[in-house]
């Protein structure tokens, strides 16, 4: 639950061992030499509230400009009104007064702050169509941004469950041998012993019933069928039953060697692996193409990570990680100026992901970690992190296409609802007749027209923003 260690571990005595610990087998006496509050569990939910009570708010730059255009636009307005009161046709009061409420229509800010929130609103629903929950406005506005994407390994970039890889026979044919191994392993509870019986299931092969399981803790198992004694296990198991293996290493390639014996005499191997996620390697790939930077950061062993970086091609990687570790190389790397970006799973990421800049869950993770997130993905499918970037892309640039117009709009229209014409048509005879309605006699804008343009200048933000929602 904490390290993220993908196979059981053996413990002797004076071992430390972590409070949720799963017991395989056996049954075991436990010294407690720590209160809760100093448990490594405690120090992980403190770490959470460290990173998430550090991050400042990020300021959404529409409110930022609107804190400065708003008194700008009154001064503007009460300039306006002055000039005209004292140097504007007759009646000077009722044209300087147009001139002042033409100003502040089409000023008002709507486009301005429908920017944001519109192009966010439409974002994050179209995200949840594609099974990305986005918790926050600023996760989905910055996620574009960031330059180190950082993976944990189990259960994130692979299924986190075992499966046979390849059987090795020495004289049966291979699915005869893999129902001796299932047979024996059917009353098992090891991930190794479900893994077996997995594999035969899923070749419908036939199993039968056995006896004598005897489940010998960091060894393996053995078993009576048909007659046969099945040894399933290390090699220790192997040597303590005097059964040569030939083969010193428990890693052959990065798979876990299981030996497979029958009647004293080996009769196969079996190699096993974690699946690395089908999605995974196009994942990376795609990522390496918008030139992010990929780091595996994982708790598991050494051999494991490297295999995983290895396939997927990832240069930087490190292992045996606890989660203290974890949440200081993201400080590090945030304290060199990486913008960073957290997906992981399991309890052990849940300090790393609230202290990363922006940070993803996966939905079948653990609640803490999900919690620590700003992104969810709700699908098992490690592309939505790649929709959930370019979703990020799409949604900026339409903040700032919108953003872009409401000013525009406002820098062209705001000298006409000033009275900038009225020199061209200050003899007021020289309006076009169908401009009348519009202009008056003088030039000064209709506030009537004013608030059409100010009400249209929304209505295409909003237009602007729901084409988000066709986004693929």
């Amino acid at each position: 639950m904490l390290t993220g260690e993908s196979l059981p571990q053996d413990k002797i005595p004076g071992d430390s061992v972590f409070a949720g610990t799963i017991n395989f087998t056996g049954s075991i006496t436990i010294e407690t030499n720590k209160t809760s509050k100093n448990t490594l569990l405690s120090k992980i939910i403190n770490l959470v509230e460290e990173a998430q009570a550090s991050k400042a708010p990020i300021q959404i730059l529409a409110d930022k400009i609107a804190s400065f255009f708003v008194p700008t636009i009154l001064a503007i307005g009460i300039i306006v009104f002055l000039i005209w009161l004292i140097a504007g046709p007759d009646p000077s009061f009722i044209y300087a007064s147009t001139a002042l409420i033409s100003v502040l229509i089409i000023a008002c800010p709507c486009a301005l702050g429908l920017a944001t929130p519109t192009a966010i609103v439409t974002g994050t629903g179209k995200a949840a169509q594609l099974g990305i929950l986005i918790k926050n406005a600023e996760a989905l506005e910055h996620l574009s941004n960031v330059d180190t994407i950082i993976f944990d390994k189990t259960g994130t970039l692979t299924d986190g469950y075992l499966n046979i890889e390849q059987l090795i026979s020495f004289e049966l044919p291979d699915n005869e041998l893999l129902t001796l191994a299932a047979s024996a392993e059917i009353p098992s509870e090891h991930p190794i012993g479900k893994a077996i019986c997995a594999d035969a299931k899923q070749k419908s092969l036939n199993l039968q019933s056995c006896a004598d399981f005897l489940s010998i803790p960091g060894m393996g198992i053995s078993a009576s069928v048909q007659n046969h004694l099945i040894l399933i296990g290390n090699s220790k198991l192997m040597a303590h039953n005097g059964v040569s293996t030939n083969h010193e290493s428990s890693t052959i390639y990065h798979h876990t060697v299981i030996y497979i014996s029958i009647d004293s005499k080996l009769a196969g191997l079996l190699l096993l692996n974690n699946n690395i996620k089908s999605s995974a390697k196009q994942m990376i790939f795609e990522l390496k193409t918008m030139n992010k930077e990929v780091v595996l950061l994982s708790g598991d062993n050494e051999e494991a990570c490297k295999y995983v970086a290895g396939q997927l091609q990832i240069e930087t990687y490190i292992s045996e990680a606890l989660p203290d570790y974890k949440f200081s190389y993201i400080k590090q790397l945030q304290n060199t100026g990486k913008r960073t970006l957290m997906i992981g799973d399991g309890i052990n990421d849940a300090p790393a992901l609230a202290q990363s800049d922006l940070s993803i869950a996966m939905g079948a993770g653990t609640n803490i970690a999900i919690e620590s997130a700003q992104v969810t993905l709700l699908r098992n499918d490690l592309s939505a992190i790649i929709s959930a970037i370019k979703l990020s892309y799409a949604t900026t640039k339409t903040i700032k296409q919108n953003l872009f117009w409401a000013f525009f709009y406002n820098i062209l229209l705001i000298p006409i609802a000033a009275g900038i014409l009225y020199p061209l048509f200050s003899s007021g005879t020289n309006v076009p007749n169908y401009l009348e309605f519009i202009f008056g006699n003088y030039g000064f804008l209709n506030p009537v027209m004013a608030a059409f343009a100010m009400a249209f200048s929304s209505i295409t933000v909003v237009a602007n923003s729901l084409r988000l929602k066709s986004f693929k």
